[in-house]
């Protein structure tokens, strides 16, 4: 479960550019499409998604934008650390594509 957060802000990051992360109401959603069961937080021994999310807390972080609206986003270290590697495999990858 947590994995699949990870990557659904790293896809968000790759796809949109976007920093700010993604709206907290759209993570059930997008983890819904990610994962083929049905989340039951409660279940998981969390009441909430927050709750979750704070496990993962060296990993993400949980925002407010201008608007008031919450945002999940990796957090610094996460998004170089995802940035930095999808600058290696573009640097990999253009070469090959200039053969």
């Amino acid at each position: 479960m947590q994995e699949a957060i990870i990557e659904i802000l790293q896809e968000n990051l790759s796809v949109t550019k976007s920093q700010k992360g993604v709206s907290f109401a759209q993570i059930p959603q997008l983890l819904k499409k990610k994962i083929e069961f049905v989340v039951d937080y409660q279940e998981m021994g969390f009441n909430k998604l927050k709750n979750l999310l704070n496990t993962i807390s060296d990993k993400v972080q949980v925002g407010l934008s201008k608007t008031n609206n919450n945002f999940v986003s990796l957090n610094s270290a996460e998004k170089a650390k995802f940035l930095d590697s999808q600058s290696q495999l573009i640097q990999e990858k253009v070469p090959l594509l200039l053969s």
